[in-house]
């Protein structure tokens, strides 16, 4: 088999990688019409395409190890989109006009894309910290010279 179909974690392997990402594409695709041409409203279509896209970097950079685009910066983006949709279904129920439920589901989708991509680089590195002082307090414990570094 080809190594790049079975690299990454055990439980996510490149092929799952692959073929996620492709239904996403698959996606950005159905989606790229509308946006191009204008059909419908184009923020809508705007919001699921980036998701997809953010969607098939998680599933290949959880795969291949990528870590060229931070997840502070998707993490923002995503927060920022959920305040500007949550802005624009409340001002539209203000006003007294009905509100698509497709929004509200638009909502849900970029604030979980927020959740998602939450930097987790500050606990990994809080958690080596941890175990580093426990190996150091007990082999201090039991007589033996600390860890270097």
């Amino acid at each position: 088999m080809l190594s790049f179909l079975t690299s990454g974690p055990d439980y996510f392997p490149g092929w799952v990688s692959i073929v996620f990402s492709v239904c996403l594409a698959l996606g950005i695709v159905h989606h790229l019409p509308c946006l191009i041409f204008g059909h419908g409203n184009t923020w809508f279509h705007a919001g699921h395409t980036a998701m997809a896209l953010s969607m098939i970097y998680m599933f290949l950079s959880m795969s291949y190890y990528w870590n060229w685009l931070p997840a502070a910066w998707q993490m923002w983006f995503f927060i920022a989109t959920s305040i500007a949709i949550a802005a624009y279904v409340l001002t539209t129920f203000i006003r007294g006009q009905a509100v698509n439920l497709l929004w509200i589901l638009l909502l849900a989708q970029q604030a979980a894309m927020a959740l998602h991509v939450v930097p987790h680089d500050g606990l990994e590195r809080d958690r080596r910290l941890r175990s580093r002082v426990v190996v150091r307090h007990r082999d201090i414990r039991l007589g033996c010279e600390p860890l270097a570094g």
